[in-house]
């Protein structure tokens, strides 16, 4: 049984990943359908994220703070200080802040690009940041509206996210652009497929208007029922 679950993600192997939110835990489903607990004891957590090397990421929103978590079960802050929210980043004098010298302030989301470096969506201070892959963090830029999701293109060149009223791209340089609008549905879940055709789940069923250009790469796509979604 779960309680208010709510970010999704899937392994290589076709391993389920749930952000079982209301019991603090990380629950895996495989493809057998056994379910079981990965790691628990978290206040508030709320995506969940697969990793290139199989460490699964994850945003406890309650203690402002991002996880690893290895297969076999043990975790540790990626970044951010537990319990503390605030907007550290980038380098203190000429030290690089990571770990828990790096702050947040209600992260909502968080992906994993191939290279292993995780993107989070740091709605607190309304910013879009990246952990490296030696743990420094750094913001790529600023974001206007609250972001519900937030995923990464398959080609690892930018960010697509969800926000009150549409959805919205990034590029690794922090400028922002509108990919389609949602009017005032607003939206709870995106993903991207191999085609960088991008998948959202709505709050209703009117079409989404593209603000996409045919010279783009990028599609939108809605439909009144489930679509499929992964953080």
């Amino acid at each position: 049984r779960f309680y208010s679950p709510r970010g999704l993600a899937c392994d290589a192997s076709g391993n389920l990943y749930v952000a079982d939110t209301g019991n603090g835990r990380i629950r895996v489903i495989d493809i057998g359908l056994k379910c079981a607990t990965l790691s628990g004891g978290f206040t508030g957590v709320v995506d969940v994220s697969v990793g290139p090397n199989g460490d699964i990421i994850a945003v406890d929103k309650a203690e402002h703070c991002i996880y690893r978590i290895e297969p076999g079960g043990r975790k540790f802050i990626a970044a951010g200080d537990r319990g503390s929210d605030g907007d550290e980043y980038g380098m203190d004098g000429n030290v690089k802040v990571k770990g828990s010298a790096a702050m947040f302030s209600n992260p909502e989301a968080a992906t994993v690009a191939a290279d292993g470096k995780i993107y989070v969506a740091d709605v607190g201070n309304g910013s879009i940041k990246v952990i490296d892959t030696d743990g420094w963090v750094n913001k790529i830029g600023e974001t206007s509206e609250n972001v519900q999701d937030l995923v990464i293109s398959p080609k690892g060149n930018r960010l697509f996210f969800l926000a009150a009223g549409g959805i919205y791209s990034m590029d690794m340089d922090g400028d922002e652009g509108v990919v389609a609008s949602l009017g005032e549905s607003g939206g709870i879940g995106l993903t991207v497929d191999m085609a960088e055709t991008i998948y959202a789940i709505v709050g209703s069923s009117a079409p989404i208007e593209d603000e996409v250009s045919s010279a783009s790469s990028v599609s939108s796509e809605s439909s009144s029922s489930s679509s499929p979604a992964d953080d």
